[in-house]
């Protein structure tokens, strides 16, 4: 089975998702995916498209490949397993997606 490249790095993404955290100690899982998400669609890779086709125009919603996707999972694990997050936002959310940053100081290592 052939891979493709992902489009961004894992440097990249680590980057972004440790901009995230630092703006915001409690979050989600699905939030810092969301944020690599923006970048994406900033830079045109995902989101809307629209092509001419046979003298008319086409419409359709460019999605985040499976590599990158599955980057971003590498990396929410890398902080988990790291210890950089952990799961839980407070008493009544202890479990994952929610996490809160348990070290900033390695958080920043990312920067």
């Amino acid at each position: 089975m052939h891979r493709s490249q992902s489009v961004l790095t894992k440097d990249e993404v680590m980057v972004i998702m440790a901009n995230a955290l630092l703006n915001n100690h409690v979050n989600s899982i699905n939030s810092l995916k969301e944020n690599v998400k923006q970048v994406l669609r900033k830079r045109g890779i995902i989101g809307p498209v629209s092509e001419s086709r046979g003298g008319g125009t086409v419409h359709y919603d460019r999605r985040i490949s499976n590599e990158d996707a599955l980057l971003i999972n590498e990396c929410v694990y890398d902080l988990l397993y790291g210890r950089v997050i952990t799961p839980g936002m407070d008493e009544a959310n202890l479990d994952l997606p929610w996490i809160h940053v348990s070290n900033v100081k390695k958080l920043r290592t990312y920067l």
